[in-house]
């Protein structure tokens, strides 16, 4: 567990470098992407529970 806090810290250092170089409408794709990605998998999740019940 100790190991990933420590590789989360310089990844977080070096992360501000790379997403100045991406353009401002691919990031928002992205974060786009994630919430749809999260809201489909919590939507298959709920009918899937329900029927497995």
């Amino acid at each position: 567990m100790p190991h990933d806090s420590e590789a989360c810290g310089p990844v977080i250092r070096n992360a501000p470098t790379p997403p100045i170089m991406l353009p401002s409408p691919e990031m928002n794709v992205v974060s786009k992407f994630r919430i749809v990605q999260q809201n489909e998998i919590r939507t298959i999740d709920i009918p899937s529970n329900d029927g497995s019940s």
